[in-house]
């Protein structure tokens, strides 16, 4: 009797222990697919390729933090997600495929697999140089530069991590939670169009062709879209989109982030209008 006590009370342990995991996986899987605030996105060259980060706030019952997505612009495979649980992420590309991070510590990430390359504060305990000062770190695509708290300034090479000190850091990024959502679309207002598109707005970052984005009223039912203008101002395709908030050619394709959740990003053809591949969090 008390053996059959005992076995059935091991077998509800794993049972509850079961669901407990399948449940906590379940809501992991849920926080890294749903609809988030898009907060910011970044253009990262690499070895492995262009590489597209996005970063959407996620806000749910108990649970706040960060969500970024690394794409592969080429393909629009997601290659990896990484969530934050903490609100509040800054990052700059820089070379060799990765991006300066600042999320509870200032991390050095792959941009296409997202883990962490080295802490700024393990670098600089490994350089045997003291911790870095808050919350000042400057960044350029070649180095970090942090002030550390004996005053001198550490910079840490962004390919190798050598770490050496200087005088003075240089002019560039400076990585803050404080940062507010950015919206890195170049937009024009002068647009020569023969087309009656509302709101028409250019990309000023596109060279090979005169996109433009417009919304289709201007009522809360409205959606923003994307035209290609031809010489004559005429409109020779037109997709739907979301508020640009970067945009960068890829050979023929033009790849744009945008701050609607259901169109995260997507690639567009330029020649055709064909959309090759879309990024919708549901």
């Amino acid at each position: 009797m008390d053996r059959t006590k005992l076995l059935v009370g091991g077998l509800v342990g794993i049972a509850f222990v079961t669901t407990t995991i399948l449940l906590v996986r379940r809501q992991e899987n849920k926080r890294a697919s749903g609809p988030g605030s898009p907060e910011d996105a970044w253009w990262v060259e690499g070895p492995g390729g262009s590489t597209l980060v996005v970063d959407d706030r996620l806000s749910a019952r108990r649970f706040n933090g960060q969500r970024l997505a690394a794409i592969d612009v080429a393909t629009g495979k997601r290659l990896a997600t990484r969530v934050l649980d903490r609100s509040g992420a800054d990052c700059e590309p820089v070379l060799a495929g990765r991006l300066w991070c600042q999320f509870t510590n200032v991390e050095l990430v792959d941009a296409r697999t997202l883990a962490t390359v080295s802490t700024l504060d393990a670098t600089l305990r490994g350089a045997n140089l003291s911790s870095a000062v808050p919350p000042r770190v400057v960044i350029t695509p070649e180095a970090a530069y942090a002030v550390i708290s004996d005053g001198r300034v550490a910079r840490i090479d962004t390919a190798s991590l050598t770490v050496t000190t200087v005088d003075t850091a240089p002019e560039g990024a400076v990585l803050s939670l404080m940062s507010p959502t950015r919206a890195r679309c170049k937009l024009a207002d002068d647009v020569k169009t023969t087309s009656k598109l509302l709101e028409p707005k250019q990309l000023a970052d596109v060279a090979q062709a005169t996109v433009v984005q417009h919304v289709t009223s201007l009522d809360a039912t409205a959606r923003t879209m994307l035209a290609r203008i031809d010489a004559a101002g005429a409109t020779t395709w037109d997709v739907e989109g979301g508020p640009c908030q970067l945009a960068r050619e890829n050979g023929g394709t033009l790849v744009v982030a945008t701050t609607n959740p259901r169109r995260r990003a997507y690639a567009v053809d330029l020649t055709s209008g064909a959309v090759s591949w879309t990024l919708a969090f549901d």
